[in-house]
This record gives structure tokens, sequence and C-alpha cells, in this order.
């Protein structure tokens, strides 16, 4: 009878362990990605607001944008009330630039016609956020956002840009209450670093693969969980999502150790209990014995 109380209180301390570590990493997963989620969804509206303020700029103020005596007065309000961006610049359809908020004086920057950016926002007929790159001007990565200046009838005359500089777009994260041991990165859709909340000075403008994780698992379409070493080899839960319309990603990592803490304790509460019933099984049994013992010998008597 003794061991197979000991048998049960065993078989006990391992399921209620292995049911703790299940809820743990289950628990662990749904913050991972509903935090990856939530600065998703909080870069898009940062980047839309941005957008449609240049929007409406290059739509309402076209004539004085592209008029080389009034473009700075325009672009310089625009400048510090998008105080994130590092600079605005108007560009004529040919690529020549009108003006720039930081000088081009003595630089020999004149054109900037073969920039992806310039003939991304001349072909399409919306905001068009680029890929990182280091600009020109600051020699820091920068994000371009160019909208077209266009007239009535629709035809490109212009170019309206902003460059969004990621040092100060890395002001994102610190709005996002994070544990110091939990990793939040966004990437470019061509996956360079644009933000991290660690070491951001290291990882950059460096590119980070996204994905590949063997046990990588979409559950809802733009969000995926994952089990993996970060670049650091630190065991993660990765919770990730695209920030939509911009193709980016948000990454959020808890350590995967985090999920062993709830385990570990419930497995110490498990295996009091379970001594304190062993003890007490113990204890009746024994006494249950000699009671049998003795009516046993008073039977034989």
């Amino acid at each position: 009878m003794v061991a197979l109380i000991t048998v049960s209180m065993t078989a006990l301390l391992v399921w209620g362990g292995v049911r703790e570590y299940r809820n743990a990493v289950a628990l662990q997963e749904r913050t991972a990605l509903a935090m990856a989620e939530a600065v998703a969804v909080g870069t898009q509206q940062f980047m839309s607001q941005a957008s449609a303020l240049m929007a409406n700029v290059a739509a309402e103020e076209a004539r004085a944008l592209l008029d080389p005596a009034r473009c700075e007065s325009v672009a310089r309000p625009v400048r510090r009330l998008l105080d994130f961006l590092t600079n605005v610049m108007v560009v004529r359809a040919d690529g020549d630039i009108v003006c720039s908020t930081i000088p081009t004086a003595g630089t020999g920057l004149l054109n900037v016609g073969d920039r992806i950016w310039f003939r991304l926002a001349v072909a399409d007929s919306g905001v068009v956020v680029s890929a990182p790159q280091v600009g020109s001007l600051t020699g820091a990565w920068v994000v371009p956002i160019a909208v077209a200046i266009r007239d009535g009838g629709g035809r490109p005359l212009g170019v309206l840009a902003g460059s969004l500089d990621l040092s100060d777009f890395q002001q994102v994260l610190t709005r996002v209450r994070l544990h110091e041991d939990e990793l939040l990165t966004i990437v470019s859709q061509d996956s360079v670093v644009l933000a991290r909340s660690q070491e951001p000075e290291r990882w950059v403008g460096t590119f980070l693969g996204w994905g590949g994780d063997p046990d990588e698992v979409e559950v809802f379409p733009g969000g995926w969980l994952s089990h993996a070493p970060d670049a650091d080899g630190v065991p993660r839960t990765f919770g990730k999502v695209l920030v939509p319309g911009l193709g980016w990603k948000v990454s959020l990592g808890i350590p995967s150790a985090a999920a062993r803490a709830p385990a570990i304790r419930s497995a110490l509460r498990w295996g009091a209990a379970s001594l304190v019933l062993l003890l007490v099984g113990t204890l009746l049994a024994w006494r249950l014995y000699r009671t049998v013992d003795r009516s046993l010998i008073d039977l034989q008597r």
C-alpha cells in the first residue's frame, strides 16, 4: 500500500508540473503575440498619420512647394510638425531639387531622379514608404517617405519627400512597457532592422533574417508563433506580426526560461504536498497494519 501511495503521489507530482509548464508556455505565447500585434497596429497608425499629413501638404500647397522662392517656407513647418523627420525635400518631376530643409549647397546633390523613392512616388498614386537606406545628406539610416505633387489632371509635377531617421524612430519602442529580458524588434520588408529594444546602436540598419524557424506556426493571417534562439543564442518564445499596409514585421521575444519558473514553483508545491500526503498515508498504513495484526493475534487466541 505504501508503494501504491508513493507511485500515485509521484504521478500526481509529474502531472502537476507538466500542466503548469504547458499553461505557462501558452500564456507566454499569448502575451508575445498580443504585444507584437499591439506594436504593429501602433506603428501602422504612426506611419499613417505621417503619410496623411504629407499627402495633404502635397495636395494643398503644390504651387508653393514648386516655387523656389516659397518652397522652404512650406517645407520647414512640415519638418517642425513631423519632428521625427530629419529632412524634408521637394523635387521637380525631372528630379532636380527645389528645396531641402538640410542645405544641399556644396554637397554636389542636385538631382535625385535616380532614387528608388522618387521613382516609386511618381509612379504611385499614394504615399510611398521606401526601403531603409543611408541618407545622402545625413549619413544616418533613414526610411524615405514620399508623395507625388500632381496637377488637377493627376500628372506628376514633382515629389515631396521626408527622411525618417531610424534613431528617432527608436522612440516608438519607448512607449511599450517591456521587462528587461524581453526583446522587441521591428524590421523592414527586406528584413533590415528599423528599431530594437536591446542594443539598437548595434542592430539598427543590419540585416536580420525573418522566419524559417522549424516550429513556426501561423496563428492568423500575418501572425506567427515560434520557439527558437534569438541572434545571440537565447531561447525565446516569439510572437511575430506584419504591420498592415507596410510589409514591416514586429517581433516580440520572451525568454523560454521564463515559462519554466512557474513549473518549478508548481513542482515544489506539489512535491511538498505529496510528501505530506505520503507521510500521512504511510502513518495510516502502519496503523492499519498494526490494527489488523493485533486482530489476527486475538483471533488466534
